[in-house]
């Protein structure tokens, strides 16, 4: 295959790469377990000029469950309150104290959500909507690609058949990495709604209460909802 056909190959896959790292971006922001990434949208605003996390704190993960924010002044810390909470208002906050050099200093820790029934449906409706809106712009993406070559090779079918048997291998390569995503987000809220479940053992009592009255939800499909794999 020449440059010329490796070229057209390669605007394809970089289309949708693109979209499978925006799919991957916006899961981050569907929190269940300490992402830092998931604050990149977050504005600080002070002085009317908005600024980034990083600019203004230092950021760790201290668990799973968990992120600590240091701010760089004691001064910032209503500003960095007020920005993660506009982007991310699920987040439980708890402002805790320490010493540094022999100073009172305040730190905010930050617990994810817990994945209750209700907000892991939620979670799940919103992973498969945007799995499926990215599937979508890469059949897209293939559909234009392919009528595109069809007319640059119309005269050269053994050209036209390889071009796109390579425009549909790119294709199918990133529908299943879209699809991986997919996955392990899905993993993750199914483990946040275990998690939960150990916590408020009640809760299962209640389900399965509910299932043999043919209300509510299976608890028992949802434990196991990725073991035919």
């Amino acid at each position: 295959m020449n440059l010329f056909y490796k070229s057209l190959i390669n605007q394809a896959e970089n289309k949708m790469a693109g979209y499978v790292v925006l799919l991957s971006y916006r899961y981050q922001n569907l929190c269940v377990k300490a992402d830092a990434t998931a604050l990149m949208p977050v504005n600080i605003m002070i002085g009317g000029d908005p600024k980034n996390i990083e600019d203004v704190a230092k950021v760790g993960i201290t668990d799973e469950y968990h992120l600590v924010i240091f701010p760089n002044q004691e001064d910032l810390q209503s500003f960095i309150i007020d920005g993660i909470f506009h982007s991310h208002p699920e987040f439980k906050l708890e402002v805790q104290s320490y010493k540094q050099n022999d100073e009172e200093r305040h730190l905010l820790l930050y617990e994810m959500p817990e994945v209750d029934k209700n907000r892991r449906d939620a979670l799940t409706e919103g992973v498969n909507s945007l799995h499926d809106e990215c599937k979508l712009r890469l059949d897209e993406i293939h559909a234009e690609n392919v009528a595109s070559v069809s007319d640059l090779f119309k005269g050269n079918p053994d050209d036209l058949d390889a071009v796109k048997q390579e425009l549909d291998r790119v294709h199918d390569d990133y529908v299943e990495k879209a699809k991986g995503v997919r996955d392990k987000k899905l993993e993750e809220i199914e483990e946040g709604y275990q998690r939960y479940l150990e916590a408020h053992p009640e809760e299962i009592g209640a389900g399965l209460q509910n299932e043999e009255h043919g209300e509510g939800y299976n608890v028992t499909q949802g434990m196991r909802m990725f073991d035919a794999e």
